[in-house]
């Protein structure tokens, strides 16, 4: 007799709840930012938050909920939006327990001596050189946006009875500013557009605009007083990194600022305009490549020898070519140590004098735009040694510097010289300079 098996019955599923429209914000993954309430999240945006947040218009309905960066990791891109769409407001610009001043000009001689076709060309240049520094261009409609609203004004704006905004206080405008206005800062509202520029990094914001009365580039740095790398700002790491040439791992040591260095835009733009008598120097941060000329093999023989610096002295009249018309025989003279005249003094360590620079135009036609870049070369060939060349380049597109750096190779090639590429950090004081490459550190033993 068969008895039937008797089974609990199983309990009827929870209802799954519909996705909520916070669940379903979080699929969304283009944009990194979540804010909570438009008009709250004004009173708050910074311009950190708004870096990339402006790129994603549906964005500014959808980020309700967090009012910050949503990053998956702990980097963030390399390459900023061009533009940004939060700028301070006059009240809060010209505030002086908020941001100070620090304006000067670049004096320019006539257009017809100088290597840019027209002003607006080098105030191209100047912007140029602050975006790659990760400035951000403001543009006009969003400074005039900006105008008579400030923080302290967003945030006391509260709902009337009849549902409109009102000011919980009277509202500060441009003539009842409490603050008085620098001559230098009143052309915000300048009439010439194509010849003003204004850029933005948050808590360094600068404008650069030409005076046609002084035939002067005028330009105004604005620092905000909080952005100073505190104790708390400064954060030190340590990790260890695998050494090939020792075998072993190697500890090394990064440091971490909230803000970078100040900058020393005031030389770096006299550069830009073309001070020939200016040199690159270390803070501009330029671009740089550095080569080798490998001496020939059997070099202690005279005929080898001889037949080497013949080589190189057909490459130091290539180079003489390539240089600025102004160069003169005695600038472009470059000692040569052969076995034959060398001294004691000559194996002696280089002093601060090692090095000869000469700026190379890579401008090629009138209708090209002004490039150039600086080469660097010891001022000693030693048969001996090898011949260190470098390329430093801070007003110059990659194009143009490859087939700089090409026809390099090319006539070292043809002149029989070994050309070899050598790291940059190879010659830095800084053993730590890149956070990727181990230091070599060799013990030396009394």
């Amino acid at each position: 007799k068969h008895h039937p098996l008797h089974l609990p019955v199983p309990a009827a599923p929870a209802p799954v709840p519909p996705p909520t429209q916070s669940s379903r914000r979080r699929a969304w993954v283009l944009n990194p930012f979540r804010q909570e309430d438009e008009d709250e999240v004004l009173a708050k945006r910074t311009h950190n938050r708004r870096r990339w947040s402006h790129v994603f218009p549906p964005g500014e309905v959808e980020f309700k909920r967090h009012a910050g960066p949503n990053w998956k990791s702990l980097c963030q891109p390399a390459i900023l939006p061009t533009t940004i769409d939060y700028f301070p407001s006059p009240q809060e610009l010209h505030d002086p327990t908020r941001f100070q001043f620090s304006p000067y000009s670049i004096s320019l001689g006539a257009m017809d001596r100088t290597d840019y076709r027209s002003h607006s060309e080098l105030l191209r240049e100047m912007v140029r050189q602050r975006l790659i520094q990760d400035y951000q261009i403001v543009p006009r409609s969003i400074i005039e946006q900006s105008t008579g609203r400030g923080e302290t004004d967003r945030k006391s704006m509260v709902k009337g009875n009849a549902g409109t905004l009102v000011s919980a206080r009277r509202r500060i405008t441009p003539t009842t500013r409490p603050y008085p206005l620098p001559r230098w800062t009143q052309p915000f509202r300048d009439d010439n557009i194509h010849q003003t520029h204004t850029l933005s990094m948050g808590h360094r914001i600068q404008r650069l605009s030409y005076n046609p009365q002084s035939d002067a580039i005028e330009v105004v740095q604005y620092y905000s007083r909080f952005a100073t790398n505190d104790p708390e700002n400064v954060q030190t790491y340590h990790y260890h990194l695998w050494c090939p040439v020792l075998q072993r791992y190697t500890k090394v040591t990064q440091q971490f600022r909230k803000y970078a260095d100040e900058y020393l835009w005031n030389k770096v733009d006299n550069l830009v305009c073309g001070d020939a008598g200016m040199k690159l120097f270390e803070g501009s941060r330029f671009r740089r490549i550095m080569f080798r000329i490998i001496p020939d093999d059997n070099i202690t023989e005279p005929a080898k020898e001889a037949e080497y610096v013949n080589k190189f002295q057909r490459f130091k009249e290539y180079v003489s070519k390539q240089l600025l018309e102004d160069i003169g025989p005695e600038q472009m003279e470059i000692k040569v140590v052969t076995n034959a005249n060398r001294t004691q003094q000559d194996d002696a360590p280089a002093g601060t004098d090692r090095f000869k620079n000469f700026r190379m135009p890579l401008k090629k036609g009138s209708t090209e735009k002004y490039q150039w870049m600086e080469m660097v070369m010891d001022s000693t060939f030693d048969t001996r040694r090898t011949y260190k060349i470098m390329l430093h380049w801070l007003v110059a597109s990659a194009i143009k510097v490859e087939a700089q750096v090409q026809l390099l190779q090319r006539r070292c090639a043809q002149y029989g010289l070994r050309l070899v590429s050598f790291p940059q950090d190879s010659i830095s004081s800084d053993v730590q300079l890149h956070p990727f490459i181990a230091p070599i550190v060799i013990p030396v033993s009394d």
